[in-house]
């Protein structure tokens, strides 16, 4: 009797780019993944459960041989954050899969919106995943992974390119469904070949071959997986230009599927007929092949991916999902209010009291405030598309964020107030005031300072009556002149707390003085100011020429503003006599949506604010601030009413509060809009009509601006998801020609549009109020009940706007003007700190000429690190001006020019401390320089 020989054990071909060269085969690429949303129709703890039983049943099954490739992490590292946090047991066993490339992370942490977030969080995001790989000893993935993203920014080809990623993976906001392989060309001209996935996206094998969306276990399928695995490979090949074919299995939240998986492993080793070796590889492998044949791309696409979808379901199902934009707006200002906070003050804060005081730079702190931002940066949770109970998780992170970023923000400014006040500390009868700049130019303005001052007894004034005594104090500069000032506000006594390093915390009597001063301030500098105490009475300020004019009416030496009766806003630019009407209309209309979609139905009615203008107020009333409230009601359906497919015939009063202001020669007006929301299922905005004879307006996105028609497609109307007049914005919109122009800069708020009719309005998204989440009969989260308050500023454009001008506006409105009070007796030199070297009373940071704009300043082991971008489509030449070291660093500093990994791409000069910087359009440049950082002092 013969023996029987063992059957031979089922393998994967082994796939090597030679083996693929040298062969007259083909290769159907088959990556193992699961596109993984951390938190969206369910919360992320939910998700998390789910998410360590599928990396259980993952490393299991590897263990045992049953999956012997790859598993692709989805392109983001935080899942194996996630997971080490339950089975923190798992670590090496994870660090050793990422090692061998069984499981393959990064570059991202999370997958992010790229529009809802500014470029330097994209940037952060991608450098934080890649880290955490490599803290476990693995290589980051080098696939810039955008599957699933709604829409792409115009700069990503640029961004992934700076960090070694060298193709991009692409499906949503591009109608390119038949082609695989395109040159994607961005905002500066950078070229990254790119995959289209197919008619259903990365779900494409999960849906066709495995039946990923068949619930029916037990009916047997019409045909087998091998024979509906080859008619997709084959349909996949015809629009695939090069010899790999991608089979990427990573459906959302997908378990793995042991049987598809053994059968496609079966075929896989079997002699199946077809001119094809079917591989298990890392998504690598497949960008490999692609970068092996560029020459065989012939498509380019250019600029921002952000089109509707254009084709019937049954060809292409991407969708753009534009609604997103303004969906629960309340988490895109908190996110906005974040991301300035740190680029703007904690890190740029950080860098200065490490540069000129030797303080210890917390770089940890704001990793950790980063990372609790950009895990509110996934698609589904900064979108506002989620289920309430995420969105309420999501102000958690985004409040340790803020107070992370906050405290690190104090703690230098206090650290450099001390050090300008100097080792004299502050005389008794007197407060210093240190005012912070947080633009790296000279901002001549006038200021808005709240000051805090002691509760100084009145001296003896003659028996005159309290309520018509003046100021207890006035201001002066480091010279002791008298600064010209306008008081704004002075408050009862509040108590004060102030912590100390060695002792217990106590508690003070304080009041806050509000003053609007003209000043200079130096670039990213400060300027050291003294309140004095009246030694005779309390002091009046001088009677000058106001603002107001009455009160309707605010002009200075650039800006007229009327009130008009229906609490609308007319405004004259006097340098060109154009006026412009009707601005502050407050538009109304149903939206039937979800927070994906913004829908208006078919039978749409629209509410605008007119002649119910209920009051004017007149907060602010000198010759340095002028400064209105107007109050308003606007009327609007109460809801839509879905069974009688209308707005309903009830209606409520939203009462609205307009506070404008104008200060001395400022060229802008500052609105701040109130509003509380009583009605259900509505989208409300703001506009303002311009009355521009052009056909495009522009707006910022991140490092980019863009150029954007007025005029919808013409055939949109024809489209699968018609295109949106709405589009998105990183803080500003402008729409001009060669005679008038205007440009709106927002606080926070993401969707505008300029209206396709004669008056070319601006229209500004205040708000979407909608019912219904993912998977639910509706919750009430994303209705916004209560108030709400928009801050955005208003100014006079040219045809094309002076993008770097608008960007500081926005900074000056996004991260405003800092002060610090020093106070007699309470806050004493060190605050038990050590004391760092004294400084110049009045001294600049770190100033950049030019229109490069600053992106990230901050410190980076024993360097300091700064981040630039051109947002002009024309060179950029300028100079860095280097902040001056705690003491003589031997050496001269010394600069290079990095990569976004961190890899020295050129030396720079540096001549007496100063660097000259050339930008090519649109080019975003890193510097590292070495010399300014010395030992620490001491901690923060």
């Amino acid at each position: 009797m013969g023996v029987k020989t063992p059957p031979k054990p089922i393998a994967w071909p082994t796939y090597t780019p030679q083996r693929l060269s040298s062969s007259a085969q083909k290769a159907a690429l088959y990556v193992l993944s699961s596109h993984w949303d951390r938190e969206w129709y369910q919360t992320f703890e939910t998700f998390r459960y789910r998410l360590v039983n599928l990396l259980d049943d993952v490393l299991a099954r590897q263990d045992s041989g049953e999956i012997d490739g790859p598993f692709y992490c989805d392109g983001q590292a935080i899942i194996l954050e996630d997971y080490l946090d339950i089975r923190p047991d798992e670590r090496q066993r994870i660090a050793a899969r990422l090692q061998n490339r069984q499981l393959v992370a990064g570059p991202w942490y999370v997958l992010p919106d790229e529009f809802l977030v500014s470029g330097e969080s994209l940037i952060r995001n991608i450098q934080i995943g890649r880290e955490l790989v490599e803290s476990l000893g693995g290589r980051p993935s080098d696939c810039g992974f955008l599957c699933d993203l709604f829409g792409s920014n115009a700069q990503m080809p640029q961004l992934l390119k700076a960090f070694g990623i060298e193709v991009a993976y692409v499906w949503r906001g591009t109608n390119h469904h038949d082609q695989r392989l395109l040159w994607w060309v961005g905002a500066d001209g950078t070229r990254i070949p790119s995959y289209r996935f197919g008619t259903n996206g990365y779900w494409g094998y999960a849906v066709n071959v495995r039946g990923h969306c068949d619930h029916e276990d037990h009916i047997e399928a019409e045909k087998t997986l091998p024979e509906r695995f080859w008619e997709y490979v084959e349909k996949e090949a015809a629009a695939t230009p090069i010899d790999a074919v991608l089979v990427f299995d990573g459906a959302d939240h997908a378990g793995f599927d042991p049987h598809a998986y053994s059968q496609l492993k079966a075929l896989a080793g079997s002699e199946h007929g077809h001119d094809y070796d079917i591989c298990h590889v890392e998504l690598d492998d497949h960008a490999a092949e692609i970068l092996r044949h560029t020459d065989r791309i012939t498509t380019e696409v250019h600029g921002e991916l952000y089109e509707s979808a254009k084709h019937p379901f049954d060809l292409d199902q991407q969708a753009l999902v534009g609604g997103t934009l303004a969906s629960r707006i309340h988490i895109k200002q908190f996110n906005a209010r974040c991301e300035w906070l740190l680029t703007r003050w904690a890190e740029p804060a950080a860098t200065l009291a490490t540069c000129r005081l030797g303080d210890r730079y917390p770089a940890d702190f704001l990793k950790r405030a980063w990372k609790h931002l950009i895990q509110n940066h996934p698609h589904d949770s900064i979108c506002g598309c989620s289920i309430d109970r995420v969105h309420e998780d999501m102000i958690y992170r985004f409040n340790q964020c803020e107070d992370l970023a906050e405290q690190v923000t104090q703690n230098a400014l206090r650290h450099l107030a001390e050090a300008a006040v100097g080792s004299p500390g502050v005389p008794e009868d007197e407060t210093r005031i240190v005012v912070f700049n947080p633009l790296p130019e000279t901002l001549s303005a006038v200021v808005d300072v709240d000051a805090l001052i002691p509760d100084w007894k009145q001296p003896p004034n003659g028996g005159q009556p309290a309520k018509e005594r003046g100021l207890p104090a006035t201001p002066h500069d480091e010279q002791g002149n008298p600064i010209p000032f306008q008081a704004r506000s002075l408050s009862p006594i509040t108590l004060q707390l102030e912590t100390h390093k060695h002792r217990a915390p106590r508690s003070y009597e304080a009041r806050t003085l509000g003053l609007s001063m003209p000043l200079e301030l130096p670039p990213l500098g400060w300027k050291t100011i003294s309140l004095r105490k009246a030694n005779v009475h309390w002091i009046r300020t001088p009677r000058s020429e106001s603002l107001v004019h009455d009160e309707r009416t605010l002009q200075n030496q650039h800006l007229t503003l009327n009130v008009q009766s229906d609490g609308t806003l007319s405004l004259t630019d006097r340098k060109t006599n154009a006026t412009y009407n009707r601005l502050l209309t407050l538009e109304d209309g149903a939206d039937v949506g979800d927070g994906w979609r913004y829908i208006a139905p078919a039978n749409d009615t629209v509410s605008y604010t007119g002649g119910n203008c209920t009051g004017i107020t007149v907060l602010d009333d000198g010759p340095h601030l002028g400064r209105i409230e107007i109050r308003c009601q606007l009327i609007v359906p109460a809801r839509y009413d879905r069974e009688t497919a209308e707005r309903s015939q009830r209606t409520v009063t939203i009462d609205v509060t307009h506070r404008v202001a104008l200060r001395a020669d400022a060229r802008h007006v500052e609105v701040e809009t109130t509003i509380n929301n009583t009605a259900e299922d509505h989208r409300l905005r703001v506009l303002c009509p311009v009355e521009a004879r052009t056909d495009h307006y522009w707006t910022d996105a991140p490092f980019d601006t863009a150029r954007r028609p007025i005029a919808l497609k013409p055939d949109q109307h024809t489209w699968r998801e018609p295109e949106l007049e709405t589009k998105p914005q990183q803080a500003w919109t402008a729409v001009a020609d060669a005679n008038r122009g205007l440009a709106l800069v927002a606080e926070g708020l993401r969707e505008t549009a300029v209206l396709d009719r004669p008056d070319r309005a601006i229209a500004l998204t205040l708000l979407r109020a909608t019912q219904k989440t993912a998977f639910t009969s509706g919750e009430p989260g994303g209705q916004l009940p209560g108030e709400h308050t928009f801050r955005y500023w208003i100014t006079p454009a040219e045809e094309k706007p002076d993008a770097a001008e608008l960007h500081n506006l926005a900074t000056l409105l996004n991260a405003r003007v800092r002060s610090v009070s020093l106070l007699p007796g309470i806050h004493a030199r060190g605050s038990g700190y050590p004391v760092g070297p004294d400084t110049s009373p009045t001294a600049p940071g770190i100033a950049i000429t030019g229109p490069a704009r600053l992106s990230a300043l901050q410190v980076r082991g024993d360097e300091l690190e700064i981040r630039l971008f051109n947002p002009l489509d024309t060179p950029a030449s300028g100079t860095i001006q280097l902040p001056e070291p705690q003491k003589n660093p031997g050496q001269p500093p010394a600069a290079r020019s990095v990569s976004l990994t961190g890899t020295t791409l050129e030396p720079i000069d540096v001549e007496q401390g100063r660097i000259a910087i050339e930008l090519s359009p649109k080019q975003i440049i890193t510097l590292r320089v070495t010399g300014l950082i010395q030992n620490p002092v001491h901690s923060n």
